[in-house]
């Protein structure tokens, strides 16, 4: 490669080898030197023109080597880049079929390459976590609706169960009220005046007694005693079976169940332990005359227990000794029990 000099060599063609050893032998003094040598040759103005002569050709000398080495950095820096620094891509160029490519253009493009295989890589691990999640909550999502599913029918059976045993046991205790009565000792006897007991008793707390005179036939309000015992005795079907009539006034029913063969006089018969549904009869002031009439529930132990209409103007359960004077007598409704001890 040929070379041309500016300055001193100007007229020279130089080669890039013969500069190197120029630069080599060149000797470039520090600028305190120079300024020291250029204070001695100002004492002497021959000496000093010539050492300004000669000072000048040497840096414009210098000026044209390092101007030559520079540009031919340049031109090896530039002729590397067309050379070692590029590789050949198939599709284009000066053979058929490639192309030229600068090295860093194809560090860059291997590098964009490998970017796009590490995302895509990522974005297939992420689909696949996003894939498992979906399948754990679906999974989850499915066992939470079968336990539900098993709980409602393990208590749907529950509750089955307990309708079904309430059932039963609200038929056997029905049975009971309706076919069985305490006669007193804790013995139980069948008959229909259980039940009477049973209407009365689920009567206990009414108040004012419309229920039952309305029912009789009042259209006002009345002693309404004997029409809660008839109430309940129409209710329990004795009225029906003529076990015991129908009345509102106390002494008739005293008089019908005379009649019958049925009563029992508390003073003649002092040791009479009535049974649950007899009716008992009470004389307030013992003038020998009815003034009351209720429902025996039980009796034990010498206390009798009774169900009463029109007491303080309500159903109220109430008791009484065995041998109180104001108890008139009894209306025995079982005439196939045997009434004496």
């Amino acid at each position: 490669m040929d070379i041309k000099v500016r300055g001193k060599y100007e007229d020279k063609s130089l080669k890039l080898k013969d500069i190197r050893p120029l630069l080599k032998n060149m000797r470039i003094k520090s600028k305190s030197d120079q300024n020291d040598e250029e204070n001695e040759n100002r004492q002497n103005p021959q000496n000093y023109a010539e050492y300004k002569a000669s000072t000048t050709g040497k840096k414009a000398a210098e000026k044209s080597i390092l101007a030559v080495t520079f540009s031919a950095k340049r031109l090896k820096i530039k002729g590397n880049q067309h050379t070692s620094s590029t590789y050949v891509e198939p599709g284009e160029g000066p053979v058929s079929g490639s192309k030229v490519v600068p090295l860093w253009a194809k560090k860059q493009k291997e590098k964009k390459a490998a970017q796009t295989a590490v995302a895509t890589r990522q974005h297939a691990a992420q689909q696949t976590v996003i894939q498992i999640k979906r399948q754990q909550r679906r999974r989850k999502r499915n066992y939470q609706i079968k336990r539900i599913k098993n709980q409602m029918r393990n208590q749907t059976i529950v509750s089955s169960s307990v309708v079904l045993l309430a059932m039963v046991l609200f038929v056997f205790t029905l049975s009971m009220f309706l076919f069985l009565a305490d006669d007193g000792d804790g013995n139980l006897e069948a008959g229909q005046p259980a039940l009477m007991v049973s209407v009365a008793k689920a009567q206990i707390g009414t108040e004012d007694g419309e229920k039952y005179w309305s029912w009789y036939g009042f259209d006002e309000q009345v002693d309404w005693c004997a029409c809660f015992v008839s109430w309940c005795a129409n209710e329990a079907g004795l009225i029906e079976e003529g076990a015991v009539p129908m009345f509102a006034e106390v002494n008739e029913g005293i008089r019908w169940f005379r009649e019958q063969g049925r009563w029992i006089d508390a003073a003649e018969e002092p040791d009479f332990r009535p049974t649950p549904g007899t009716l008992i009869f009470f004389d307030w002031d013992t003038d020998s005359n009815a003034d009351h009439v209720g429902i025996v529930e039980r009796c034990k132990k010498g206390i009798i227990y009774t169900i009463e209409g029109n007491s303080n103007d309500s159903v109220l359960s109430n008791y009484y000794t065995q041998d109180n004077n104001i108890i008139l007598g009894f209306a025995i409704i079982n005439v196939n029990k045997k009434i004496f001890n």
